[in-house]
């Protein structure tokens, strides 16, 4: 057997990872603690992830949001005002994380593998957001994504090519902030998004559960509550540039 918890998407939200790391550590035994990207850019407490990080024995990769603090993606969509607030948060978030954080994250891997069989047979391939790239999304299943958009985005046909020379079973990945499962041909997609910035209405910080028993993966969502007051007092008391985008992507609780 083989017992992974799997979490993504932190976005410098240090609030919803210390309560993820701790219903983790509830959970009894892990083989492998993984993350799968996007740690720092977001809110106020970039340093502090990391360190939470490093203070454990977790596998991570990094995402499409660490690598922008390296190589800036063309920002060609954006008005002039958007790119000079967002160049301004990510100069911030430099500063913040220093040239270590930023030697960390660069040597961080695109992907993980985890094989409980010696054959391969049932491989577990951990990526961000799909196994070609760190930007492409893979959406929920189509009637999930009707429920979210009021349309299919993403219909099955479009998630084959990112599969095309993927031999695992399961593919477990975040960027999208919505948990799903997914089926596509002989693969399981498992989205275990997100830590923080949740996309599905849900305020609560997400991970994942896979296990590998009796010969096929069994995957569990897992919802945990945290101080959200604390996470916004953090990115108001930090001064941090988009302290208002990141307010409006750290929702209250809902009563």
């Amino acid at each position: 057997g083989m017992r992974l918890a799997i979490f993504s998407d932190v976005h410098g939200n240090v609030h919803a990872l210390e309560a993820v790391l701790a219903d983790i550590d509830a959970q009894g035994h892990f083989d492998h603690i993984v993350f799968a990207g996007d740690l720092v850019f977001g809110a106020a407490d970039p340093a502090r992830c990391i360190a939470a990080l490093q203070a454990r024995p977790i596998a991570a990769i990094y995402g499409n949001t660490d690598e922008l603090l390296w190589e800036l993606p063309p920002l060609d969509d954006e008005t002039p005002e958007e790119k000079a607030s967002f160049l301004k948060l990510v100069e911030w978030t430099q500063g913040q994380i220093g040239a270590s954080g930023l030697t960390y994250l660069r040597g961080l891997p695109f992907e993980l593998c985890f094989s409980p069989a010696s054959d391969h047979s049932h491989d577990l391939l951990v990526v961000h957001a799909n196994p070609v790239n760190i930007h492409s999304p893979i959406y929920p299943p189509e009637e999930r994504q009707t429920a979210l958009f009021g349309k299919i985005h993403q219909p099955d046909a479009a998630v084959e090519p990112f599969l095309r020379d993927v031999t695992a079973e399961v593919m477990a990945y975040g960027h999208v902030h919505v948990p799903s499962i997914r089926k596509i041909g002989r693969h399981t997609l498992v989205n275990i998004a997100s830590v923080a910035r949740p996309s599905d209405g849900d305020w609560r910080a997400k991970y994942g559960i896979l296990t590998f028993k009796d010969g096929a993966w069994h995957p569990q969502h897992r919802v945990v509550e945290y101080d959200v007051a604390a996470a916004r007092a953090a990115i108001l008391a930090a001064e941090m540039p988009r302290a208002d985008d990141a307010l409006r992507r750290t929702p209250l609780p809902t009563t």
